[in-house]
């Protein structure tokens, strides 16, 4: 018998996209490596424009869960979007045709947004800032295996490269037995456990800090003023003859 292969909607095999999704991670890693940064769509950017299908879609996802009452909330939107396929393909021409003209309108104003548009039409994605007092993630029992032998595999393989080095660890993981692997799954539990309490008790003292009272702005108008200690000599030396009526100061 001829063997069958399964072909998805946009015509590739699994084994394609297998491959297609190693490519993917490939260029990710390549980019991160040489300092590029993840980008995605400036918010200011001309919002694109939608199909006729989307038009009718979003109106008719709100209608069937509506008409379906409380089973329609918790319907898994899959089952919804093949019943508002099926409801599309059945359309008579004359209703299809007012959600395309909506769609012409909406590409209109896509097209006049983007002639008159100057900006980036994409940005670099702003990660969050990591605290660096924040408890640090722990190692998994694969790491701790690895960092406790690599050294050991770079002695035994002088020439192997950094990439060979983690194959071969790996490799050596898999034929681990199970009392070894316990050890290193063993250690990671704790530094879990650990790491836990930790971030309890980072989080403890950050929201600690905000409910600390805020001094007021009486305070921290006296708290700028100098103090004696912050006067000048001169300031001091000012003072001390006004107060004994210096006739050099008064002539």
């Amino acid at each position: 018998p001829t063997p069958t292969t399964t072909v998805s909607k946009n015509g590739s095999s699994p084994q394609q996209q297998g491959t297609n999704t190693k490519a993917k991670a490939t260029r990710r890693r390549s980019r991160a490596k040489a300092g590029v940064a993840k980008l995605k769509k400036d918010p200011k950017a001309p919002r694109r424009f939608k199909s006729a299908f989307i038009f009718f879609s979003t109106e008719k996802h709100k209608e069937i869960r509506k008409r379906m009452g409380k089973q329609g909330a918790k319907e898994k939107t899959t089952i919804v979007a093949k019943m508002v396929s099926e409801a599309w393909k059945g359309l008579p021409p004359n209703e299809r045709a007012i959600w395309e003209e909506k769609a012409r309108k909406d590409k209109e104003r896509f097209e006049a947004e983007k002639s008159t548009y100057k900006g980036p039409w994409r940005v670099p994605v702003e990660r969050p800032q990591r605290d660096p007092n924040a408890p640090k993630r722990p190692i998994s029992a694969f790491l701790l295996f690895s960092n406790s032998n690599r050294s050991g595999v770079k002695q035994r393989f002088p020439e192997a490269t950094n990439a060979d080095v983690s194959r071969t660890l790996a490799a050596l993981w898999k034929e681990l037995p199970k009392d070894a692997r316990q050890v290193y799954e063993e250690q990671e539990q704790k530094l879990r456990q650990e790491y836990k309490v930790a971030v309890a008790k980072f989080r403890a003292q950050e929201k600690a800090k905000l409910l600390l009272p805020q001094p007021s702005q009486p305070q921290r108008a006296a708290a700028a003023l100098p103090t004696v200690c912050e006067q000048s000599v001169d300031t001091l030396s000012w003072n001390s003859m006004l107060r004994a009526g210096d006739e050099s100061v008064f002539p």
